[in-house]
Formats: structure tokens, sequence, C-alpha cells
């Protein structure tokens, strides 16, 4: 699978008895397909990953793959701390006809490089797809240089796309292209007019609540004037900016936003998560109402 264009990571609704709310996360996958996304990411960051068990997993994989019926390709986060659970999981997530898997490094004790190398190489053994390393430092501890990143590459060609979040990623990103892989930015899409403006990325993952924007955003990054690219980005930024006070903020906004889309009938995240405070809700409302309005004039074209 070619990785790029834009690939929204998909939040996973509960219902307020913490339950997986299928029905809500069928509506998050229509949305996002009619706007037209390149490809759907479930069990990353903002999919609330590590609250999950194997039950919960199998769940939304079936949901999602019947929900998108072959539409888009899907890609699928696999990491664990365990090199033979990540593998698995890479076997479940290809039977269930994902594109592509994604995995942080294991990062519950710091491994040696020799150790990452041979969790990346079984895992893209047990699923014979496309492997998206996702280098996410300031989450995992885990540094992965240039040259691991590479080596992985020429071992096994199915490793041909890193996720970079550690910004400012355009030195890092050259290398690795200039070695043969593509590179996808996530952060929330905060850095997006960076990584565009300085050729560093063939894809970004952005949440899954503003698809008309962020697809737009990318339509126009990719054309040959790039149009309205900066007036959409800098509409949007303030947004994208509170948003990534910290990941349960960004969930919650995430949520949120799907709530006033009548898409979802809870912001319910599972705990323990840091709720966002009352009294800023005000603030971040107004940022989402905003937000929303601009996805309705880009779907209407009053944007062009």
């Amino acid at each position: 699978m070619t990785i790029d264009g834009c690939l929204p990571v998909v939040a996973t609704p509960f219902a307020a008895d913490e339950s997986v709310d299928v029905g809500g996360l069928r509506e998050i996958v229509e949305l996002n397909i009619g706007c037209g996304v390149d490809a759907l990411t479930c069990f990353g960051l903002a999919s609330e990953l590590y609250k999950l068990d194997e039950t919960d997993r199998g769940l939304i994989l079936d949901t999602l793959m019947t929900a998108t019926q072959g539409r888009v390709p899907v890609i699928v986060g696999c990491e664990h701390s365990g090199n033979r659970a990540a593998a698995h999981r890479c076997a479940q997530a290809a039977q269930f006809g994902a594109s592509a898997v994604m995995l942080l490094p294991p990062s519950f004790t710091i491994p040696a490089p020799s150790s990452i190398r041979d969790y990346f190489l079984r895992c893209a053994d047990a699923c014979d797809v496309s492997v998206i390393v996702q280098d996410a430092p300031a989450w995992t501890g885990v540094e992965l240089p240039v040259d691991l990143l590479v080596e992985l590459h020429e071992e096994d060609e199915r490793i041909n796309t890193v996720k970079l979040e550690a910004p400012p990623i355009s030195e890092k990103s050259r290398l690795l292209r200039e070695a043969g892989m593509s590179v996808v930015s996530g952060y929330g899409a905060v850095h997006l007019y960076e990584d565009v403006t300085l050729g560093s990325i063939d894809g970004f993952m952005p949440g899954c609540a503003f698809p008309e924007v962020m697809v737009r955003l990318w339509s126009r990054a990719t054309s040959e004037d790039r149009g309205d690219f900066a007036e959409l980005y800098e509409r949007i930024l303030p947004l994208l900016i509170a948003e990534l006070t910290d990941l349960d903020t960004f969930i919650e906004v995430q949520k949120r936003a799907l709530v006033m889309r009548g898409l979802l009938s809870s912001t319910t995240c599972r705990e323990p998560h840091r709720a966002v405070a009352a009294d800023r809700w005000r603030y971040l409302d107004r940022l989402i109402e905003n937000a929303l309005a601009l996805g309705k004039k880009v779907a209407s074209d009053d944007i062009v």
C-alpha cells in the first residue's frame, strides 16, 4: 500500500457506561468516507488505544471493516510491549483486511536498538502488509534514529513509512525520503503548514471530527498553486493549538465536535482521563463551532 494523503485517526466512541458505541463508530466512518479521506486509521493515540482490551479491539475492527466495505484502506495500530503480542495483533489486523499496520516501539522498558529491530521485523513477518513505524519519543521515551529506520526498510521493504511526531521533522523526513521511505505527520496537524511548505510529508493523520476541512487542506497542499491552503490553515489553527493542550483534551474535543454534529450521543472517555475544565469549554466550544462552520462552507464550495 502507498501511504499518503489525509488519513484521519478514528476516535473510539463510548456510551455513558464506557462500552463501545458501535453505532457511533459507523457514523464516524460514513462521515469521513463521505468527505473523501484517503484512508482511515484506528487504534492511534487519539483512539484511546491504551484503554482497550482485546475484546474491544476485535469488536472495533469487525465494525470498522464492515462499515468501510473496502471503500478506503484501513490502517490499524498494533503496538504492544511484547514482540509476540504485537505480532499477534498485526496478524489479526491483516486477517480482518487491514491495508497497513502502525506500531509505536515497545516502551514499557526502553529497548536496545537490536530489540527494536527484532520487534518491527517480527511484526512485518506476521502480517505481510505495509508497516508504519510511529516515531513519537515524547510519548514513548524511545528514540528512533534515522539509521535504524533506514536499516529496517532495507531489511524488509514492507516497513516503508514513518509517522513523525517530534517536530520539527524536515531534516529527518528528508533523510528518510531519500532512503525511499514515505513520511506522514501526526501531532494533531498543528504543524501541517510547516510540513507542507518544507515538502516534508506524503500525508498526515489528523483527528476525525473535521474531515471536510482536513481533506480540503490536503487537496490544496498538493495542488500546483496551493490556492487558499494558508487561509484555511490559519482559520483552523486556533483549534488545533487548543486541543493539543494534552492528549485527553484532544480526544475530548474531537468527541464533543462529533456530538455537536449529531453523530455521537456521548463524549464519554474511558477512565482514567483528565477532563477539560468546565470554564474552558466556553472558549473551546467557540473554536469547535467555527471549525464546523468552516467545514460547511468548504463542503458547499463557498470557499474555492
